[in-house]
């Protein structure tokens, strides 16, 4: 097996067993079993599929009916985010995401010459996507 991947299989690992990986995991369950939760995302997505449906129909009110399809996905949406599991879910992910960037800052910095135990990993995105491992939503 190669070098590398092995010890990618290995950080895999150390991750798996760290905190912020747990806490991810259990609030991802979480969110599955909640079925408050998990009905309201169901309306979402309904409300979304309706809205292009809406948004594609060339007859009728179209603006009347995807103002108000508009409006239903952003009350559903504001009902999803209130909701204490998926705020719980949404805190673990946001830590999850920060680990990987500064994972993914340390490998895309080795890659372009820096020494990896003088990267900052704590650097916020400048904004110059040309070079982006991708780890941010900018």
């Amino acid at each position: 097996m190669d070098k590398i991947i092995a010890k990618t299989l290995e950080l895999a690992h150390t991750m798996m067993e760290d905190d912020r990986f747990l806490a991810y995991r259990l609030a991802a369950q979480a969110n599955d079993e909640d079925e408050v939760l998990q009905k309201l995302i169901g309306d979402f997505n309904l409300a979304r599929m309706n809205l292009n449906n809406a948004a594609n129909n060339t007859t009728g009110d179209g603006k009347q009916d995807t103002d108000q399809l508009q409006a239903e996905m952003k009350l559903i949406y504001a009902q999803i985010m209130a909701n204490e599991t998926m705020q719980k879910y949404s805190e673990a992910q946001t830590e999850m995401n920060k680990l990987i960037q500064q994972v993914n800052a340390i490998i895309s910095g080795t890659i372009e010459g820096e020494n990896p135990e003088e990267i900052d990993i704590e650097a916020e995105c400048g904004g110059d996507c040309e070079g982006c491992g991708g780890s941010c939503h900018h």
